[in-house]
């Protein structure tokens, strides 16, 4: 219990710093100022006047109507509480619960990557999730995205779950369940759901019929308890994700692959508003050079560390990071012009991981008598990036 009460309580704090970060994010962004906010927002206010869901096929507002309905029912009882007070009030807590799901995802990335890779790399990543400023901004805004976000993290959990315990039927149920549900909630955590299916069927490639009976049965419990949505876009709109009912830009051109490559990459550490208030230009250079030692001090763990690579847990985290980061290119460049680095926070969870093992492994290659500066030049970025970034909203 001794060696428990360390990390748990880093994490409290953690968390409680996320809280006051996210409660000051809320606050700050002006009503309807985050991506799609007014779309999510008349999308709750629909549901509660109407009685049903919304169709896709009607004005601007109901765009988001393509969307499965679960964040929108969890939103709708809130909703009802305070839709009499002023419209700001009404704004705040829903993004208040929205704020809530965002921080039971970075306690989950802990005990998902704690099973994994041990205590310290569990905190890392957890600070990492918990502190990435787009993160708290999209986790203080109506939408979507934070429930999707916290049940993609359970995907992984409990396909972690099965890896480890394949027999367990409470683990298979667990997974089916966080998969329906995920897909109920957005179909962005596809690739998590994925990543699970595909990682089964590897692991157990030679037992092939046992893992077949898994992975089939996590897959017919997930389309059992989340498919109706996509069967409904597919009857109203002709497609599963309800992409001709959209209303978007057309697909980029090759030759702006840098251009979004570039705008991904902001967009994942920062850009708020409606992706028109952006980070101070040398936040950004900073970030580039932090994300490029990260990942070299990834590539020196991972040579040190093959043995370690090939474990199932590992393949299930990176194929949901591979995976989406596909799912992202498919849809913000080859089918619309949408280079938006909230699209990877699905798989926050494996990439917060190698973020931490790169940093740790940084960490312990450099000389002891730097290690003080580098600690106090780390905290001092943290809080300028968190000063910069609340200016910006």
């Amino acid at each position: 219990m001794a060696r428990k009460f360390p990390a748990a309580a880093w994490l409290t704090a953690i968390v409680l710093a996320q809280s006051v970060l996210g409660f000051l994010y809320l606050r700050k962004t002006a009503v309807f100022n985050a991506p799609d906010e007014p779309y999510h927002f008349a999308y709750v206010a629909f549901l509660s006047q109407r009685g049903h869901l919304p169709e896709a096929s009607g004005p601007r507002l109901f765009s988001e109507a393509i969307q499965p309905p679960l964040y929108y029912l969890s939103a709708l009882p809130l909703y009802r509480l305070t839709q009499r007070r002023a419209l700001p009030d009404c704004v705040r807590a829903l993004r208040a619960q929205n704020l809530l799901y965002a921080v039971l995802n970075v306690w989950l990335i802990f005990l998902l990557i704690r099973r994994l890779c041990g205590e310290k790399t569990a905190l890392l990543s957890a600070a990492f999730a918990a502190f990435l400023p787009q993160y708290l901004f999209i986790g203080a805004s109506v939408s979507n995205a934070p429930l999707a976000n916290l049940l993609a993290t359970a995907a992984l959990y409990g396909g972690l779950g099965i890896l480890e315990r394949p027999n367990s039927r409470r683990n298979i149920v667990f997974e089916g369940l966080a998969i329906g549900l995920g897909l109920l909630a957005k179909l962005t955590t596809a690739c998590c759901a994925a990543a699970a299916i595909f990682t089964y069927a590897w692991s157990g490639r030679r037992e092939a019929l046992k893992t077949s009976g898994r992975a089939a049965a996590v897959a017919i419990l997930g389309v059992f308890a989340g498919g109706w949505p996509l069967w409904r876009n597919y009857r109203l709109y002709g497609g599963i994700a309800g992409e001709h009912a959209m209303f978007h830009e057309s697909a980029m051109h090759w030759r702006e692959l840098g251009f979004w490559s570039v705008k991904l990459f902001e967009s994942f550490w920062g850009l708020f508003a409606w992706m028109a208030s952006p980070l101070p230009r040398p936040a950004y250079v900073l970030l580039a050079f932090s994300t490029l030692a990260a990942a070299a001090g990834f590539f020196l763990w991972a040579r040190a560390h093959r043995e370690d690579l090939r474990r199932p847990g590992m393949l299930l985290m990176f194929s949901a990071a591979v995976l989406a980061f596909a799912q992202t290119f498919y849809q913000g460049f080859l089918h619309a012009r949408q280079p938006q680095g909230r699209y990877l926070f699905p798989a926050l969870a494996p990439i917060a991981m190698m973020f931490a093992l790169g940093a740790a492994e940084l960490w312990r290659r450099a000389p002891k008598k730097l290690r003080p500066a580098l600690a106090a030049l780390l905290i001092l970025g943290e809080l300028a990036l968190q000063l910069v970034s609340l200016r910006a909203l």
